[in-house]
């Protein structure tokens, strides 16, 4: 009986995220369509690139065969498109982080692939399937520990609830997981939601061990988008308040080994992609982006917050929603939240807008943000419940409007119109 009540505990605090995750596959099967590549192209096959190659093909190791000798060895990879010339081999562009991520579904499908004798390259229906679940699975999961952060901000849970549908309906997450779900986003969403609340325990409850878990989960940060350890700049935004932020950080510093322990940790889990790195080219250390990078000193913040082509508030406007959020704190003079979030989301704009091809190539949408709508979007479950009747109204009519022309918008992008 006691199992049965916990059991039934359980299926309550979850019951909000099976009801998005099910009325978007409702969403997406009646007005999408059925989409079949679910693997994609460019960057989404270079993640999950890492599984067919490690398992399957069995090409990943190749620092003994240089192309000008052994260029058979190379015969599939080429085949790919997704591999930079490094000196005499190539390499994956891509991080492995994803992959990890994918590896328990990729190992499934492989499995009931290997019964049927359909394995083949690892691209085949089975496996592109394998990836749309864990999609799913890992964005359900990047709800479930968002809901649980927000409660630590003691924000109410029909609002919280609102939030997670206007997040899910009402920006490119959609895209990116239906269409290209083997891209890192959905699978950045999770892993950061699941690092802000472990670090916002830390903080609030002072237990050194919540910091030795959030040095783990800042190690798969890195292994899955390494540009993504910009997370570790929202520390005093996800503290709450100056107090509890310098309270944490002093914490640590007084207790070296564990400081020393965390960044052990770190390191320990940065290192797959370093293996990955030597096992393809002899070294352990590399860019493997090669002749792509930032101008920091030619950011296109314009372009990648209104342009046509990849604006952020042109294909995800609710988050003019979190602006006015924060002029609304700012107009009650909690300045130590306007000030965290602000900063940290020009740092982000500014990073992004510093990329050699600011638009992200083929995509929809400005989808490095994605990751951290966890942060982006805080702002408007703190004054929500301050809100009077009108003001709220407008909110619920602007995030409803706004879903309405993000699925309009995804359409219009998978279709090519």
């Amino acid at each position: 009986m006691l199992i049965l009540n916990r059991i039934w505990t359980f299926l309550k605090t979850i019951v909000a995220e099976v009801l998005i995750i099910l009325l978007l596959l409702v969403t997406v099967n009646n007005y999408f369509g059925q989409y079949q590549e679910h693997i994609g192209n460019a960057d989404g096959k270079g993640y999950y690139e890492y599984l067919p190659s490690t398992f399957i093909r069995h090409d990943i190791n190749r620092k003994d065969y240089k192309i000008q000798d052994s260029s058979a060895v190379y015969d599939n990879v080429n085949s790919i498109g997704i591999y930079n010339r490094y000196k005499d081999y190539t390499v994956n562009k891509y991080t492995c982080g994803t992959a990890v991520l994918q590896s328990p579904f990729f190992f499934t499908a492989y499995a009931f692939s290997e019964r049927t004798g359909k394995t083949d390259d690892g691209y085949q229906s089975i496996f592109q399937n394998a990836i749309y679940i864990s999609t799913l699975f890992y964005l359900f999961l990047g709800l479930f520990f968002w809901k649980k952060t927000l409660l630590l901000f003691n924000c109410k849970k029909p609002v919280i609830f609102g939030l997670q549908l206007m997040v899910v309906f009402a920006t490119s997450i959609m895209h990116y997981t239906y269409v290209e779900t083997s891209m890192s986003h959905v699978y950045s969403f999770f892993i950061i939601s699941l690092f802000v609340y472990v670090a916002k325990l830390y903080f609030t409850r002072k237990n050194i061990q919540f910091f030795i878990i959030a040095c783990a989960l800042l190690g798969l940060i890195f292994l899955i988008r390494q540009i993504n350890i910009l997370v570790i700049f929202a520390l005093p935004l996800i503290a709450g308040n100056w107090q509890l932020f310098q309270e944490g950080m002093i914490r640590v510093f007084k207790k070296p080994k564990w400081l020393i322990l965390g960044t052990l940790l770190f390191l320990s889990i940065a290192a797959i992609q370093f293996i990955f790195w030597h096992l393809q080219t002899g070294e352990y250390i590399i860019y493997s982006y090669q002749d792509e990078g930032f101008d920091f000193l030619h950011p296109q913040i314009f372009n990648i917050l209104l342009s046509y082509q990849k604006g952020l508030f042109v294909y995800t406007p609710v988050l003019v929603l979190s602006i006015l959020s924060i002029l609304f704190l700012a107009a009650k003079k909690e300045f130590y939240i306007v000030a965290t979030w602000s900063s940290f989301f020009f740092l982000l704009v500014y990073i992004f807008s510093s990329w050699h091809d600011w638009g992200y190539g083929c995509s929809f949408g400005a989808r490095p943000f994605i990751d951290f709508y966890v942060l982006l979007f805080l702002p408007i479950v703190l004054i929500f419940s301050r809100l009077n009747v009108f003001v709220k109204s407008i909110f619920v009519a602007g995030a409803m409007f706004f879903s309405y022309l993000a699925i309009v918008q995804t359409f219009q992008y998978k279709e090519y119109i």
